[in-house]
């Protein structure tokens, strides 16, 4: 009888645990929580049949630093976490993974997307951190769209065939590679194959609280600000090598800076 009341409770436990999926991270849990997916209060966990049936995940730009517990969503089709400060982004197991954006994030530094088979639509730009790339996932002839302008700190992009006509459609920066292999990144010595476009424009003081001052090498040139949700909050065409923006419209906060034709994006933090 002692030994049964024991077990009890180990059986409970087990059956929690195997009926719940951890969710580390507060705003992820709040983000699915907002969804239907979980009920107040955050306690660290979500129901496991909650999320294993889920298609298409939208958690853009809820402040995530942890994904944890994405990999129970096993039916994952679409997955949105752009503007988010994740560092970690393993999608190992979400095999039936087709679409996903995952820009605008400076704290990712590698991403390996070879498991899964099943993707064929990328959006991971605008990631400057990012040096490791890998979508060898046997499938990128059927890619519908390909998006890895992230900054001139990538230089390998691992995938199926480097020689395929196809990439000619696909986005990187000009100072990334295709490769097959390591072998294949260890032996890009040098940057001939592209024209490197050097760093057109500076900014500064950054941080900045009330002017921003940008130069340029290239005139005229189209400046354009985004926000963290992507939207164009700023845009003129620039006619001088240095160009003083008043910052008294602008909230707080990171903004990416681009100039049209360029593939140089550059950080500005207002505080």
């Amino acid at each position: 009888m002692k030994k049964l009341l024991f077990l009890i409770p180990l059986i409970y436990a087990n059956s929690f645990f195997a009926q719940n999926t951890a969710i580390p991270d507060a705003n992820f849990e709040q983000a699915l929580i907002n969804l239907g997916l979980d009920t107040a209060p955050i306690d660290g966990f979500v129901a496991t049949a909650n999320i294993d049936t889920v298609i298409f995940l939208d958690v853009w730009s809820k402040s995530i630093s942890d994904l944890t517990g994405i990999e129970d969503f096993v039916a994952l089709e679409g997955l949105d976490c752009g503007a988010n400060p994740i560092s970690n982004l393993d999608l190992s197991q979400n095999l039936n993974l087709k679409a996903l954006i995952c820009n605008i994030n400076f704290q990712i530094t590698s991403l390996d997307l070879s498991k899964n088979t099943a993707l064929t639509y990328l959006n991971c730009s605008w990631i400057p951190q990012l040096v490791f790339l890998d979508v060898r996932n046997g499938n990128n002839a059927n890619f519908t769209y390909f998006d890895a302008m992230v900054d001139t700190n990538l230089t390998c992009i691992y995938v199926d065939d480097k020689n395929a006509s196809y990439l000619s459609s696909w986005i990187k920066d000009n100072s990334a590679y295709w490769v097959n292999d390591t072998l294949d990144c260890q032996n890009v010595t040098s940057l001939n194959e592209y024209k490197i476009k050097d760093n057109s424009f500076n900014i500064y003081p950054n941080p900045a609280t009330n002017y921003a001052y940008f130069e340029f090498e290239n005139l005229p040139a189209e400046l354009t600000i985004y926000n963290t949700q992507q939207r164009v909050i700023f845009k003129e065409q620039i006619e001088t090598k240095t160009y003083k923006l008043a910052l008294g419209g602008f909230e707080k906060g990171v903004y990416l800076c681009g100039v049209f034709g360029d593939n140089t994006i550059n950080k500005l933090i207002i505080i």
